[in-house]
């Protein structure tokens, strides 16, 4: 009883509202990584190229509920997508992750590269382990209804980074749709 007078009294406090509007979900989702804006660019365009493509320049976009965002030009004369994200841990043995994926104009993942991605006791995942993943996401479109299944898009030890990188490919297809 004395537990939930707490929270209800925390909860009635003066000013609790604005705290939880600060702390929106726009902003559990969207964590910022510990990287510079050269960093975050060479790492983008590492990506890009490890999907084979070749970018003429790169700009931050606004997209809602997104931060991040980012329009490659091609030098074949197209566009593609990258998200830089951050995603807060979602349990007390879990760790916050760090990625980007790279997406083409139609919606197809073309990559997926850990920036920080861990497993159970904060262990990074390895190079087969994102390996896997890439595996899992490339190719699936953000357009097109996005399932993670447990047991087969997991990695053992990582399920809810696993998860939470699936989660992250359906809300950016949801905030993609008005990008050309």
């Amino acid at each position: 009883d004395g537990f939930i007078t707490e929270v209800a009294e925390t909860l009635a406090a003066e000013g609790a509202a604005a705290e939880r509007e600060a702390y929106s979900l726009k902003e559990w989702r969207n964590l910022p990584p510990e990287l510079s804006a050269g960093e975050m660019e060479e790492k983008v365009r590492s990506s890009a190229a490890a999907a084979g493509l070749s970018v003429l320049s790169m700009e931050a976009v606004e997209v809602p509920e997104e931060e991040n965002v980012f329009r490659l030009k091609l030098r074949d004369g197209t566009a593609a997508w990258a998200k830089v994200a951050g995603r807060a841990k979602v349990c007390n043995v879990c760790h916050d992750i760090f990625f980007i994926l790279i997406v083409d104009g139609g919606g197809r993942v073309l990559n997926f590269t850990p920036i920080v991605v861990t497993k159970y006791e904060n262990e990074l995942i390895s190079e087969e382990e994102a390996a896997f993943l890439r595996g899992r996401v490339t190719g699936l479109s953000i357009r097109e209804p996005v399932v993670f299944d447990s047991e087969v898009d997991a990695i053992s030890q990582a399920t809810m980074s696993s998860e939470l990188i699936f989660d992250t490919m359906r809300r950016l297809g949801k905030n993609l749709t008005e990008l050309h």
